[in-house]
């Protein structure tokens, strides 16, 4: 994966679905930084995931890693 930048308390890598072979973009919040954050993390998963336009990113999964509990969002 590729560091792709950073804002608020989150980083975006580009990375590669392993299984289809697309690239993707993959939103992490570390664990430490849980919370409130949380909360807006999962919210926005939730808005971009309900909505389909060309003017917003398509959500593919959403997650925690089960070995840091670091939360990731893969999106288009």
């Amino acid at each position: 994966m590729a560091f792709v930048g950073r804002g608020g308390m989150r980083e975006v890598w580009e990375g590669r679905d392993l299984v289809i072979g697309r690239r993707v973009a993959v939103k992490l919040l570390p664990d430490h930084q849980h919370g409130l954050a949380a909360d807006l993390f999962f919210r926005e998963a939730r808005t971009a995931g309900g909505l389909n336009h060309r003017g917003v990113v398509t959500v593919h999964d959403l997650g925690r890693d089960p070995r840091d509990g670091t939360l990731y969002l893969i999106m288009e």
